[in-house]
């Protein structure tokens, strides 16, 4: 599966999950084990997709821009790579996985 087919997955299963809003400006990546209020939709999609070392590495930069992670797969073309921080970057304003999903694809789908 995909990282794309793993947050598409995600987030329907899990709709109602929203990430907790924290004081720091990034998300770690790692929290938890894939699962409803579980972390970042992105890292654990990157978990569900057999990204997770990816997902480590990312969260041991500390912040960072979601495009940097991108880049070292090399698999995601542009749209894809925006389309996924359209659905991180709602998650982290609060809205639920299903939500984040949902605008995404209506920006881009």
């Amino acid at each position: 599966m995909s990282l794309i087919e793993s947050v598409k997955f995600l987030a329907d299963k899990y709709a109602d999950t929203s990430y907790p809003i924290h004081e720091v400006p990034y998300c770690s990546y790692t929290e938890g084990e894939c699962g409803p209020g579980e972390g970042c939709l992105l890292g654990q999609a990157m978990q569900h997709c057999g990204m997770k070392e990816l997902a480590y590495s990312a969260d041991h930069r500390g912040e960072m821009a979601i495009y940097d992670l991108y880049e070292e797969t090399n698999t995601l073309s542009r749209n894809d790579q925006i389309w996924l921080n359209t659905v991180q970057a709602s998650q982290d304003r609060g809205a639920t996985w299903g939500e984040a999903l949902e605008h995404a694809n209506s920006l881009f789908m």
